[in-house]
């Protein structure tokens, strides 16, 4: 049984998306918020690919989820990632829309079988769901099927993946949530 003086944080590794790349794909995406302006759109500034959502985790395993990830971290070499077309996943208010991984997917998805420690050929990706960057919040299925357009999957934003990032998500805040890096490791 946990330890109740224990606090428990909202946690995931992810793979920053640098600033220009971002408003970029921001940029992008501006027909889709002009047009859905009742989804919660994420700022430009917290893009990122999501590679492991650990979800509420003790804080006191902080210390064994870093030394993890820096050893899966020493196995990773920078690569290009790239975003392909959009989804999404409607469940009440946890409705939320990505933009897929192209390349980088199969490295990414390396990383998240290492985060969970699976060491294997990572072939399959362990998480629940593929690498992605998270783009809103509270979408419906309109908004769905308009990302999964032929359009979106032609903005193509690439950049060179060169960290990995320990996260920790703030939630209920009036900007929505925020993200505080807890380490950093790089790739």
């Amino acid at each position: 049984m946990p330890d109740a003086a224990v606090a428990s944080w909202r946690l995931f590794f992810a793979i920053p998306m640098p600033l220009d790349d971002a408003n970029r794909l921001a940029d992008a995406l501006a027909p889709y918020v002009a047009a859905y302006p009742a989804a919660s759109w994420q700022r430009p500034d917290a893009f990122h690919v999501t590679v492991r959502f650990l979800g509420a985790t003790p804080s006191d395993r902080v210390p064994a989820l870093v030394e993890m990830a820096r050893a899966c971290a020493e196995t990773a070499v920078g690569f290009r990632m790239s975003t392909g077309s959009g989804d999404g996943l409607l469940r009440g208010r946890g409705s939320v829309a990505w933009c897929r991984i192209v390349d980088g997917e199969r490295e990414s998805s390396r990383i998240s079988a290492c985060l969970a420690g699976d060491r294997s050929d990572g072939t399959a990706n362990a998480s629940p769901m593929p690498p992605h960057i998270t783009v809103a919040r509270r979408v419906d299925a309109d908004l769905i099927s308009a990302l999964r357009s032929e359009a979106l999957g032609r903005i193509g934003i690439d950049w060179t993946a060169d960290r990995l990032v320990l996260y920790r998500s703030h939630t209920g805040t009036s900007a929505g949530s925020t993200y505080e890096v807890l380490a950093e490791m790089p790739l």
